[in-house]
């Protein structure tokens, strides 16, 4: 898969629910531009909320997790 997709639905999130994660945060349903059936359920990074629309443009950026873990978030695609 290339990484590319669009912006499903979003919501943005204004509670604290996970330590480490300052709200306000963005919880988006991102569409693979591969695949129209598929969805994922990420976080939009490197946006404001108010400039978040629908079909979007993201493409994917990983950002180091625990150990070996990498996590796929997305970011507008310039």
């Amino acid at each position: 898969m290339s990484g590319r997709g669009r912006v499903e639905s979003w919501t943005v999130n204004i509670h604290p629910w996970v330590p480490g994660l300052t709200p306000p945060y963005i919880v988006a349903f991102v569409t693979p531009i591969e695949d129209h059936r598929v969805r994922i359920v990420t976080n939009l990074i490197n946006v404001d909320p108010d400039d978040v629309t629908a079909n979007m443009p993201v493409r994917v950026v990983f950002e180091p997790g625990d150990g070996e873990i990498f996590i796929p978030l997305f970011e507008p695609e310039i």
